[in-house]
């Protein structure tokens, strides 16, 4: 299995992904093998940490995501990608046992009540099997900026919408509470929650809950 994160540009110090890094060695008692798709030059920093450098072809920011379907770095591995600003605060073995050719979270936007939302992906976390082949890649490839021009500022997870309708949503897979949003934080962990998804300009780093600051200090 692979454990994959993007770090693209300047806007997460890698720290980040040390960080990430850490909690999965943490609560994922399984062997796996961790990767950064990057377009850092400063690729020995990371694998002094164990971790795989995957280049990001080019792509930078969130558009950096779509390197994750393409197979020939993935090697017929199962994929578990989290973005780098996710706080995993227990166990996620149930979560890496999903037998699913792609899952991804329902966009945390319409999660909470608004349906209405024009995008129903949220690319922060995402399930890839071992079966996954090359079309959606070969798809992006063949027209690269008329699927980023259609997707506008709703970015890497719509053009994952248009070109996988049929995804696994990973709420609908995993427990009630399992996945928890930034906006939904409370003063002490809910005992349901593995995993909280940040947004926007709120970071973990940033956070003022005690309980996120520990699960965020874990290397």
């Amino acid at each position: 299995m692979i454990v994959a994160c993007v770090r693209t540009g300047e806007k997460y110090p890698i720290e980040y992904v040390y960080r990430l890094k850490a909690a999965v060695s943490k609560y994922l008692p399984v062997p796996h093998k961790f990767v950064c798709i990057t377009d850092i030059p400063s690729k020995s920093l990371m694998t002094d940490q164990g971790i795989t450098p995957v280049s990001a072809n080019g792509l930078s920011g969130w558009w950096a995501k779509m390197r994750l379907f393409d197979p020939s770095w993935r090697k017929g591995e199962k994929v578990l990608y989290f973005d780098l600003d996710t706080v995993i605060c227990d166990d996620i073995t149930e979560l890496s046992r999903l037998d699913i050719h792609f899952g991804i979270c329902e966009n945390f936007t319409r999660a909470s009540g608004n349906k209405t939302w024009p995008c129903r992906y949220g690319s922060c976390c995402m399930v890839i099997g071992p079966d996954f082949d090359g079309k959606v890649w070969d798809a992006f490839q063949s027209d690269v900026q008329g699927l980023i021009s259609r997707a506008g500022l709703f970015g890497d997870q719509k053009v994952i919408e248009v070109l996988m309708p049929a995804a696994s949503i990973l709420q609908d897979c995993l427990p009630k509470g399992y996945f928890l949003g930034y906006r939904n934080l409370t003063d002490k962990q809910p005992k349901d929650a593995k995993l909280v998804i940040f947004a926007g300009n709120s970071k973990p780093h940033t956070c003022k809950e005690q309980w996120i600051k520990e699960a965020w200090a874990l290397s």
